[in-house]
């Protein structure tokens, strides 16, 4: 139990003590106050009639007449005392009890509190800690994106810069078997054929570079993060675009899914107003 609580503990507990002791003496004044009324209502209807003009003998008879039938309440009177005091012992313990739902909603309340402090806490950590796995995943993809592996994969994808046929033709083919083998039966010339099919697999090699972009998409960087891939998209974004355009009209089964994160990227390096 905290410090907070203790002082409030022993107050409860005086308070309990208190109504305890208040019941006793109210039950101990009811009591006396019964059997004071019960031994001198004789003497006092006595003299009440002595004031009203009635002999001592009709005085004594009415008296012991009154006596007889006051005899048959006593009962009355004690089972009226008895609910009486157990009335205000009922009360009583309704206020202990009061006083005991008090201090436990104060627990209650203090638990709640010392909760939510704990969740904050955790809560705190656990944004410290995916703050710093996004970071070492970032460091990671910067290390990446200067791999051989990706590379290689930019630098097919900059020979589309070169290709003698159309990129979205090139794009389309690449992702769909199906547009592809209509595009190359389109060709009267088998050397066209043959140099359309190298510049699709040219497509398709890039395809781990493009995939890296929408990795770095899903960290999302901040504009400091993002500055190492900002001239990359800048060089590229026509291709790009082409190449996400060409990826949405896709149905076959391989449909590319690295088109929103690229499609992302491309909105943030155009958007100014990110990295100011």
């Amino acid at each position: 139990m905290s410090k907070d609580t203790k002082p409030t503990d022993q107050q409860d507990d005086v308070w309990g003590t208190k109504a305890r002791w208040s019941i006793s003496l109210i039950a101990i004044g009811i009591v006396i106050l019964m059997g004071c009324i019960w031994g001198f209502t004789p003497e006092i209807t006595r003299e009440i009639l002595h004031a009203r003009g009635f002999t001592e003998s009709q005085a004594k008879l009415i008296n012991y007449h009154a006596q007889w039938g006051d005899s048959f309440g006593a009962t009355n009177a004690l089972f009226s005392g008895i609910a009486l005091v157990a009335a205000v012992t009922a009360v009583a313990f309704q206020v202990i009890e009061l006083g005991g739902q008090r201090q436990e909603i104060r627990l209650q309340l203090q638990a709640m509190k010392e909760a939510n402090v704990t969740g904050d806490q955790r809560l705190k950590l656990d944004r410290q800690t995916y703050e710093y796995e996004r970071h070492l995943k970032l460091v990671s993809l910067l290390r990446e994106f200067d791999s051989e592996e990706i590379e290689a994969s930019r630098k097919q994808f900059a020979e589309l810069d070169n290709a003698p046929f159309p990129y979205r033709d090139i794009c389309r083919a690449a992702f769909s078997e199906t547009i592809k083998t209509g595009i190359v039966d389109s060709f009267d010339s088998v050397i066209e054929r043959e140099q359309f099919i190298k510049w699709t697999e040219c497509a398709r090699n890039s395809e781990p570079f493009l995939r890296h972009l929408n990795e770095v998409c899903l960290f999302d960087p901040s504009p400091q993060e993002f500055m190492p891939w900002v001239r990359v998209v800048l060089d590229f974004q026509k291709l790009l675009l082409v190449f996400v355009s060409a990826a949405c009209e896709t149905t076959d089964v391989f449909h590319p899914t690295w088109e929103s994160g690229v499609t992302t990227l491309i909105a943030r390096v155009c958007d100014k107003r990110s990295f100011e």
